[in-house]
């Protein structure tokens, strides 16, 4: 009895929301590398003359873009979790220790008397 455990394996199904900062993304400019077009797209009149018309614009390698980055993104989102967690707990570290030894004590008598006993009839 001192050295039974229990053993078995014990689902555990949820979810977690982990929050994920990851760090600033800082750029004070980019270039183009290979050349870009765009298509049909919107020219702003506040540095064209023309006025909301779409065009076809070409970007040649080695353009400089005046891009300003400095944005944190969080990222939250729920992971589910599915484990099977296998679980092997000795009897004798648990609160049922006690009583199985009290069992055990209330049968170990009856345990010796049957021992003694004859297995066959020839044995009597």
């Amino acid at each position: 009895m001192e050295d039974n455990r229990g053993e078995t394996s014990q689902p555990v199904n949820g979810e977690i929301s982990p929050v994920i900062e990851p760090p600033d993304i800082s750029a004070s400019g980019t270039s183009v590398k290979p050349p870009r077009w765009i298509w049909q797209g919107k020219i702003d009149p506040a540095f064209w003359i023309i006025t909301d018309a779409p065009a076809n614009i070409v970007l040649p390698a080695g353009t400089k873009l005046p891009i300003a980055l400095n944005k944190t993104v969080p990222f939250i989102n729920t992971v589910p979790v599915n484990l099977l967690v296998p679980v092997d707990i000795p009897l004798n570290q648990t609160d049922l220790h006690e009583p199985f030894v009290g069992l055990q004590n209330v049968v170990s008598p009856f345990k010796q008397w049957m021992v003694s006993l004859p297995d066959s009839r020839e044995e009597v």
